[in-house]
């Protein structure tokens, strides 16, 4: 087991040219061509004022929070598969360009996988205008998922197993009557 905001601290400079944070969950060596293998990223884990990351698949860990803020360019969030009771990403991009900024909307995001976080149970996706999917399969818990009524671009929401009450809100907000 390794800290998560350690590892990423260590690992993925903030500022750097890196355009995807990608962690993959290895049991086994501890080491493979010099670079140190972890089993599993745990804990809290918040990346930010990362100007240049497209990608962030951490998928297969036990992380328990995940805040992104400042992270503009940001296409695709996977984090299946965790132990997640909070997924914040309100902030992808911000209207100052710092963590400090308020909410802007993240016109990059597309692509959102939380399946299998069977204790979170709220999600926003109030500042990603263009996303196009949310696949929460196995993700039990999520009652809530806020801004879904302003996804025009959705064409696909995955939530087998998703309460009842979720998709009341599904049909209630994309659904004329």
């Amino acid at each position: 087991m390794a800290n998560a905001q350690n590892h990423i601290n260590t690992h993925f400079a903030a500022t750097g040219g890196a355009t995807e944070i990608k962690v993959e969950s290895l049991k086994g060596a501890d080491t493979h061509d010099g670079k140190e293998i972890i089993d599993k990223l745990t804990g809290k884990l918040e990346i930010k004022n990362n100007p240049t990351v497209e990608e962030i698949n951490l998928s297969g860990h036990e992380l328990e929070e995940l805040v992104i803020v400042n992270c503009p360019k940001l296409k695709e969030i996977s984090v299946g598969d965790n132990k997640l009771t909070k997924f914040d990403i309100t902030k992808i991009k911000t209207t100052d360009g710092t963590d400090a900024g308020g909410s802007a909307p993240a016109e990059y995001l597309e692509d959102i996988s939380i399946g299998r976080n069977s204790n979170l149970v709220e999600i926003s996706v109030e500042y990603c205008p263009n996303l196009g999917r949310i696949l929460a399969h196995g993700s039990n818990s999520l009652n809530i998922i806020k801004g879904l009524d302003k996804l025009d671009k959705l064409e696909k929401l995955s939530s087998v197993g998703a309460r009842p009450g979720l998709v009341r809100q599904v049909i209630s907000e994309k659904v004329d009557y």
